[in-house]
């Protein structure tokens, strides 16, 4: 629990050195996210999911957050529900290389997880900077805090890694790669989504996205490995 705590103030302190990240010059943009199934007739079944993000840059800092959603029913039982919150404070060192603190948490009511929350710090660099593409890593060491199915929870040391990859394919497409890699003694969370974004005007856009989830450890009949398919509905303020 103290290193959990640890950890926590140590998220907390980053963000409180960086003054021009969270000053009302810094430029935040805003953007929402949602999609919705409905079937009737033989089977019923509703699956909807949303996900508020913003994200700044100023003077050397940027920061990111977001909060998602996903719930789903069949036939009147619920069949998915998994929510998370997650936050991501960079500080430049150089043109390419940058200092970072994150931290996430999730809450999933069918994984063979059913909480997962942690706090790092990294290192990163951008070996990709171009104006058509970009590619951002950044690895470091973290305290993870999780409960699998059943159990009571544990917090163990943790190594992370995070890579973004994004290119321009037109002046109104855009595709993406986000992976997410925790690895500790009691669990290797590996988290990728491949997706694209088509432009429908200045603040609309329709994206489609595969993300693939998996965790080393499980327990009972619970599957390692996890898929989401979604096409959503994007909004963002005019540029």
């Amino acid at each position: 629990m103290k290193r959990w705590l640890w950890g926590a103030a140590l998220f907390s302190a980053t963000l409180a050195a960086a003054p021009g990240a969270l000053s009302a010059e810094a430029e935040w943009t805003p953007s929402g996210e949602l999609g919705f199934v409905n079937t009737t007739g033989n089977s019923e079944a509703t699956t909807v999911n949303g996900k508020l993000a913003v994200e700044g840059r100023y003077e050397g800092w940027e920061g990111e957050a977001h909060v998602s959603g996903l719930r789903g029913e069949n036939s009147g039982e619920t069949s998915a529900e998994r929510y998370e919150v997650a936050g991501t404070a960079r500080r430049d060192l150089g043109p390419e290389t940058f200092l970072a603190s994150a931290l996430r948490y999730e809450r999933d009511d069918f994984s063979a997880f059913q909480s997962q929350g942690s706090v790092s710090v990294a290192y990163g660099f951008r070996p990709i900077a171009d104006v058509d593409q970009t590619l951002r890593l950044e690895v470091g060491p973290g305290i993870r805090r999780a409960q699998p199915r059943g159990e009571s929870d544990d917090t163990n040391l943790i190594g992370r890694a995070q890579g973004r990859y994004t290119r321009t394919l037109s002046d109104t497409a855009q595709l993406y790669n986000t992976t997410l890699l925790e690895t500790g003694t009691d669990n290797t969370f590996l988290q990728n989504e491949l997706g694209i974004a088509v432009d429908i005007n200045e603040s609309l856009a329709l994206k489609a996205a595969y993300q693939l989830r998996r965790n080393s450890q499980v327990i009972g009949d619970k599957e390692k490995l996890d898929t989401l398919t979604t096409i959503n509905l994007v909004w963002r303020p005019r540029r």
